[in-house]
């Protein structure tokens, strides 16, 4: 998604394409079509050090989520919802790389990405880490692949 992408690299135009986004799926029900937006906007949010933004993006997603058992979504929805602020158990039936990775045991979450073959989410996982050496690992990304 364009808007995801802009937002990681800081562009200020990524909001635009995020509410084009938003405006598509707004009439659907579907996780199919809500759930890329919601986690999108969120991550958005998040860089943008905007909690309440997150919490907007991602309510009702989140809810329809785990009301359809939606492991894989319940799970990266709440995953962006903590790195945006948004201060919160880990819900119940996520996936199991998420509950790893929100129950604080980033180096076997960080692991476990890795053995799923998501060298990027593993690289995300030890970024979330407090230790010198996990950042560095992350930003190397050499651990990941």
């Amino acid at each position: 998604m364009l808007g995801v992408v802009r937002a990681r690299r800081g562009d200020p135009e990524a909001w635009p394409r995020l509410e084009e986004a938003l405006a598509i799926a707004a009439d659907k029900r579907d996780l199919q079509h809500l759930a890329p937006v919601a986690i999108a906007r969120t991550e958005a949010a998040e860089l943008a050090g905007r909690p309440d933004l997150a919490h907007k993006a991602s309510a009702s997603a989140l809810e329809l989520a785990l009301e359809r058992e939606a492991a894989w979504v319940s799970g990266e929805l709440a995953l962006w919802r903590r790195r945006a602020g948004i201060d919160e158990p880990c819900p119940e039936g996520v996936a199991e790389p998420f509950a790893i990775h929100l129950s604080g045991d980033l180096e076997r979450a960080a692991e476990r990405w890795r053995e799923l073959g998501c060298p990027y989410e593993a690289a995300l996982a030890l970024a979330d880490a407090d230790d010198r050496e996990s950042l560095r690992r992350a930003s190397s990304c050499r651990s990941c692949r």
